[in-house]
């Protein structure tokens, strides 16, 4: 996730601030169920705004808004977390597996390479 300016960071009504998805994944638990109602209505989310605007994040932010409640949001960011995290393996996975001094006519290599890349795609 990109680094970002403070003039980015999202800044919660009750005076939590926010500078990155996992900040707020872990803030969001915290609010009470009035602040979480602040920034996040049937008309509008700022926090599906924060993650797209900021960081460009269209899936997570078109999922934010979908959900209606703290728990559907809590549960929509752990979800995406535990998404990123998964990629960010599967990257390191790919990256050794490039790094293997292995023929490139290793099938089990070419195999996970296919997969990881189905995975990203």
């Amino acid at each position: 996730m990109k680094k970002i300016q403070p003039s980015e960071y999202f800044y919660c009504c009750d005076g939590s601030v926010f500078k990155n998805v996992e900040e707020l994944a872990r803030g969001v638990k915290k609010l009470s169920v009035e602040c979480f109602a602040t920034h996040v209505s049937k008309d509008k989310n700022d926090f599906a705004n924060w993650v797209e605007g900021v960081f460009g994040e269209k899936k997570l932010a078109k999922a934010l808004r979908k959900a209606k409640t703290k728990k559907e949001t809590e549960k929509v960011l752990a979800q995406w977390l535990k998404h990123q995290r998964e990629l960010e393996r599967l990257k390191e996975y790919e990256q050794i597996l490039r790094a293997r001094k292995v023929s490139s006519g290793n099938s089990e290599k070419k195999f996970m390479l296919a997969k990881i890349k189905a995975m990203f795609s």
